[in-house]
Parts: structure tokens; C-alpha cells; sequence
């Protein structure tokens, strides 16, 4: 039985520790599950923040084998302008750098979160808030915040939230 996708759906990749160096801090580096998410928007598209920026990608979902990828959903039904919103901010960002620099940041904040020093942590790492450079979980985060005030990520900090954060909201629930 093949998986009907949503507009809204959140995707959680699990690529191998090797696959980034970005993979190797997240993934190993803070033991988190997930080293990268992305929205779908509908016609197999997906939009994502990655090392090209946020651009959108066409038949994703059929180019990655599903061992590596799971998908959420918001436990209450999105309506259609709720979905038309999510893609038009999604879009809104396209074009969007990727937040290279904050690699090693997220390396040490997935230790700190583990550890539970996350907020003592953001304390100390100040960052100018602002959107001319995104990772994969700020920009969904951002996305789901500006486009339909649903906080998945820690509205004080998007540029601190890990995939695993997003994935593991309450909010959310698995897609079978």
C-alpha cells in the first residue's frame, strides 16, 4: 500500500552518520535520529533547506528509500487555507541561503540538548535573529510559525531547533 502524502507533512530523512559532515555532528555527534527535514507541498514536490538554500525539489519522496525517511503530520487536520498558507511561506523563503556557519553550533547544541544544557547553552550563543540564512529544521520551524502560528520548534530560538526537536513535537503524528 503506497503512502498518500499531505501538503504539510513533515519529512524526517535518517541518513547514514557518513552521508555529511552536518550528518556526522547531529546524527552521532548529539545521538539524534534525524539530520534533516522537509515539507511537502503537494505533486510529489518537497521544499527544503539545504546546502544549495531553500529550493524546492520535484519527486523527492521517489528518489530515497523509505527506510531512511519518516513522515509526520499535524494530529489536527490542516485545512485548505491553512495548506495554501504553508506553501506560500515555504515559497516566501525560497532562494533562502543555507546557514553554513552554524554547523558547528548545531554539533554542540545537539551535545548540550542531550545532555540537557540547551537553554544555558542559547544563553551564551547570542545570535542576530534573522532569515537571510536557514538550516533544515529552522526553516520548517519558521515555516509552520509565520504561516500558521503553530510553534513545532522554540519560537524564541528556530535557528537552535534540531529535526529531531520537529519530529518528535507532540503535535505531530507518524503517517503510516
Amino acid at each position: 500500500m503506497k503512502m498518500e502524502l499531505q501538503i504539510g507533512d513533515i519529512i524526517g530523512y535518517k541518513p547514514k552518520a557518513t552521508d555529511s559532515f552536518v550528518s556526522f555532528l547531529i546524527k552521532i555527534g548529539g545521538k539524534q535520529r534525524y539530520s534533516h527535514i522537509l515539507i511537502y507541498i503537494g505533486d510529489g514536490k518537497v521544499i527544503e533547506a539545504g546546502p544549495k538554500g531553500v529550493k524546492v525539489s520535484p519527486n523527492w519522496v521517489t528518489h530515497k528509500p523509505n527506510d531512511y525517511w519518516k513522515v509526520m503530520r499535524l494530529k489536527e487536520e490542516l485545512t485548505p487555507e491553512q495548506m495554501e498558507r504553508i506553501i506560500s511561506t515555504a515559497y516566501g523563503y525560497e532562494g533562502t541561503g543555507y546557514d553554513f556557519w552554524h554547523y558547528p553550533f548545531l554539533g554542540i547544541y545537539s551535545w548540550f540538548s542531550r545532555l540537557g544544557w540547551a537553554k544555558k547553552l542559547l544563553k551564551l550563543i547570542k545570535k542576530i535573529d534573522d532569515t537571510k540564512f536557514m538550516n533544515c529544521s529552522e526553516f520548517v520551524s519558521r515555516v509552520y510559525f509565520d504561516g500558521i502560528e503553530i510553534d513545532l520548534g522554540d519560537e524564541e530560538s528556530h535557528d537552535f531547533t534540531l529535526p529531531d526537536d520537529i519530529m518528535n513535537s507532540e503535535l505531530l503524528g507518524e503517517v503510516n
